[in-house]
């Protein structure tokens, strides 16, 4: 079937994606099955799919070369079992799981999780699939306070990790170098030392992005480097004129701007000056790890921000004097 009847208009069941060119497969459910296949093919055709996996067998083949249509008709309280029969069965190789439990945004009842996972428990047994973390090979990620230099949390994979934070994407390429309620950031790397923690926000995150040069330095008489996201963060920080500043943020490395007020130099730079230090810290766990209400009285479709919110916090970096100048 290429064509979504209106009799399939408040219909729960199981369907299929097929791809004509290599018999690959595609099975979900849904209780309106007419709105799932209309959003499926939306996403698709707009490179917005969730599952990347099966977006790209679209892409590479193009919609003529996929046919979808129901498997099955069911009830509403079937639904979830139904849908495990047939992966349990056919094995759909552009699902991301066989586990129906683990999909994002259902919400079976307690006894159709225990007839799911016990059906996943015997074919385990029998060796016919490996545990649901092997078969798909996560990527780890961590989730950090960057205002308090903490670690908060380790996840098997992004998604967890925007759960937890109880935030949603706004699409699937947003994973990191980007800021979750002005506090948090997700890496897909693991630090150790506050000052790798930092190296990595200044360089990729907290920096300015002018059109001049992606950072916004001043450097004091001592060779000390601060780097600022914003020149009203950057004039407060310096007592200075924000307008003034704005218009010299042209300034560069050789030629750099002296601020009145204290006489450090400003400029903007293409180059990051990494922090090196001879007496590391460890980077502390915080105290939210503990906690199962980390995003209570967030909004649970709060977007993420590509620009943290301003403060009125600085970013150092401690550098050895330059002894020519």
């Amino acid at each position: 079937m290429n064509k979504i009847d209106s009799d399939l208009r408040n219909r729960c069941g199981i369907y299929m994606f097929f791809n004509l060119q290599n018999g690959k497969r595609y099975v979900g459910s849904a209780k309106d099955i007419y709105n799932r296949l209309h959003t499926h093919l939306s996403r698709l055709s707009n490179n917005t799919a969730h599952n990347q996996h099966f977006q790209n067998a679209w892409n590479k083949y193009g919609e003529e070369n996929f046919i979808y249509g129901v498997l099955e008709y069911c009830s509403l309280e079937n639904q979830f079992i139904r849908e495990q029969h047939y992966i349990t069965c056919l094995s759909p190789e552009y699902n991301l799981t066989e586990n129906v439990i683990a999909n994002f945004g259902h919400s079976p009842t307690q006894e159709t999780r225990n007839k799911i996972s016990q059906t996943l428990k015997e074919r385990y047994s029998r060796g016919e699939i490996l545990t649901y973390k092997q078969e798909h090979n996560w990527i780890k990620c961590y989730i950090y306070d960057f205002i308090n230099l903490l670690f908060v949390k380790e996840c098997n994979c992004l998604n967890d990790a925007y759960r937890y934070l109880q935030c949603t994407r706004r699409n699937q390429s947003q994973t990191e170098n980007a800021t979750i309620n002005g506090r948090y950031v997700i890496s897909k790397m693991k630090f150790t030392f506050k000052h790798e923690l930092q190296n990595y926000l200044y360089e990729n995150i907290l920096c300015y992005r002018g059109k001049h040069g992606k950072y916004l330095v001043v450097k004091n008489q001592l060779g000390q480097i601060y780097y600022y996201k914003s020149i009203s963060e950057c004039a407060k920080a310096n007592n200075a004129s924000a307008s003034t500043l704005r218009k010299n943020t042209h300034f560069n490395e050789d030629v750099p701007y002296t601020i009145r007020s204290n006489g450090y130099k400003l400029y903007v730079t293409n180059k990051f000056i990494p922090i090196s230090t001879n007496d590391a810290v460890p980077i502390e766990e915080s105290s939210e790890l503990l906690q199962t209400n980390i995003g209570e009285g967030w909004d649970a479709n709060t977007e993420i921000n590509e620009e943290t919110k301003e403060s009125s916090s600085s970013y150092s970096v401690e550098i050895e004097p330059d002894l020519s100048e």
